[in-house]
């Protein structure tokens, strides 16, 4: 089983401004702040963005108002008992 991250992104944001404007090492903030120093690391490189974390899983296929439309229209034909 994966672990997963139980870390909160805005430390993550604290951490990154700890190391740039203070000087501190990746490998100590990301101790102080309790997350992998990879993770840091990846942010301070450019690789990932600094305020938002990568999202686990594969990406949605339909949007967020598709997906509700979706919901609403089966929900309405399992009320009228129509099956598909």
């Amino acid at each position: 089983m994966k672990r997963r991250r139980n870390y909160d992104p805005y430390q993550i944001v604290l951490a990154y401004k700890e190391v740039m404007e203070s000087g501190m090492s990746i490998y100590k903030a990301a101790r102080v702040f309790g997350f992998p120093e990879s993770t840091l690391r990846d942010r301070h490189l450019g690789i990932q963005p600094v305020d938002q974390l990568p999202s686990h899983g594969p990406k949605p296929i339909f949007p967020r108002d598709e997906e509700n439309l979706l919901v609403n229209h089966l929900s309405y034909m399992s009320n009228i008992e129509y099956g598909y």
